[in-house]
């Protein structure tokens, strides 16, 4: 799937046949009115039109090659070039709207406020910063259903799992029922950074209480089909995270959390590349890679205690775990001798003395791995959050 310099991704043809099989009700009476906001060369469409020869097909997009190109092509669509991010479009008009909008930030604008507030819950933008355009279109899409329509978008992984983005969720499950939620495997978008995911469902005024979550197979197959309470994916609704939740509820509730007996969890203030002008001893969260063994004799004296705040400076029995980097899941490291300044990219866990050896073997587990590899956010670069570590339930340590 190639980008454009707008932040589109054109969707391969597997996706569209897809999509175009969830939208189409079998109670559905044509014509129907159809619509994709974000076009590009109208490849969701064109699976559609073979199955609906007798609806209606409107295509808009802002970028006028596209429009051309389609306006050639497809000569009996409703085709327009037009900032649909801008453009008003009728409410509660199409039966069936569906999209693979940019993934791209813009500014916010008045029109833009107001489209927030009034479905995201009273949401208030300040005129001039920057919000998702995904986030918009969202919006614009439901809004643009009739009751009983279908939709179906391609959004990225940050609109399903980001914890920040919970009100998004919770838009799509209040105007949303018979919710599907499948992950498109990210190496099927050539150039495309982030992980996908298609969302479709039915446009209601009474939702359901269920979503369905999957993974979509280079045939367009839909794998790994499995029933998730919705209450349980307005935090995040990733398959990679609700495909474990209850085996993380069965080990919070049967093990100890790190938070409970932690004395303190502090990350460093300073970068690496403070600390090499400082010229001291740090450690990094490439530190770790360095070392043979994960039980680490440090070069530093205690004098760095001096130098710099106590909180930021590890020493024997503290153990140490990566904040952030691409495998932040897979290290630790338990400190026997020595000292040194940890980074802002490095968290230090001060623990007593006699749990600190079970916290240790517990972060070595396949269960604590895993665990830091679901709660881990972003696509590339991964990051843990305080709360991640906290609720780390530490595997040895029954309640």
């Amino acid at each position: 799937m190639k980008k454009s310099k707008l932040g589109q991704f054109y969707t391969p043809e597997y996706i569209s046949e897809l999509m175009s099989e969830l939208v189409i009700s079998s109670e559905a009476k044509e014509p129907l009115k159809i619509i994709d906001m974000t076009c590009g060369h109208g490849s969701l469409l064109k699976p559609l039109q073979a199955k609906l020869v007798n609806s209606y097909f409107h295509a808009y997009d802002i970028d006028s090659k596209n429009i051309e190109y389609l306006k050639q092509s497809q000569c009996t669509w409703d085709v327009r070039n037009e900032d649909s991010l801008l453009y008003e479009f009728e409410k509660e008009f199409y039966d069936i709207s569906l999209g693979n909008p940019p993934f791209i930030k813009t500014k916010v604008t008045p029109q833009l406020a107001d489209i927030c507030e009034r479905n995201y819950s009273g949401k208030i933008l300040k005129i001039g910063t920057s919000i998702r355009a995904e986030i918009i279109f969202i919006a614009k899409y439901i809004e643009a259903t009739k009751i009983g329509g279908r939709v179906s978008l391609i959004l990225p992984e940050s609109i399903i799992s980001n914890e920040k983005m919970d009100f998004v969720r919770t838009y799509i499950f209040k105007n949303l029922r018979n919710i599907s939620i499948y992950e498109i495997n990210e190496q099927y978008f050539d150039e495309a950074e982030v992980r996908t995911y298609l969302v479709s469902g039915e446009k209601t005024i009474n939702p359901d209480l269920k979503i369905q979550i999957g993974t979509i197979s280079k045939n367009g197959q839909v794998n790994k089909i499995k029933t998730v309470d919705k209450k349980h994916s307005v935090l995040r609704a990733d398959v990679k995270y609700l495909s474990q939740i209850e085996r993380f509820k069965a080990l919070k509730e049967k093990y100890t959390s790190l938070g409970e007996v932690i004395y303190s969890l502090d990350r460093g203030n300073k970068t690496k590349k403070q600390l090499e002008h400082d010229k001291t001893v740090f450690f990094h969260s490439s530190s770790f890679k360095e070392f043979e063994t994960q039980d680490i004799s440090l070069e530093g004296c205690e004098d760095l205690m001096q130098r710099y705040n106590a909180k930021h400076v590890a020493k024997k029995s503290d153990i140490l775990i990566p904040r952030i980097g691409r495998s932040c899941h897979q290290h630790q490291a338990l400190i026997t001798y020595g000292n040194a300044v940890i980074t802002d990219s490095v968290f230090r866990l001060n623990l007593p003395k006699k749990i600190a050896p079970i916290v240790f073997e517990s972060l070595q587990t396949e269960d604590s791995k895993s665990w830091r590899d679901i709660h881990s956010k972003g696509s590339c670069t991964k990051l843990l959050t305080n709360s991640d570590i906290l609720n780390l339930p530490i595997i040895g340590l029954n309640r």
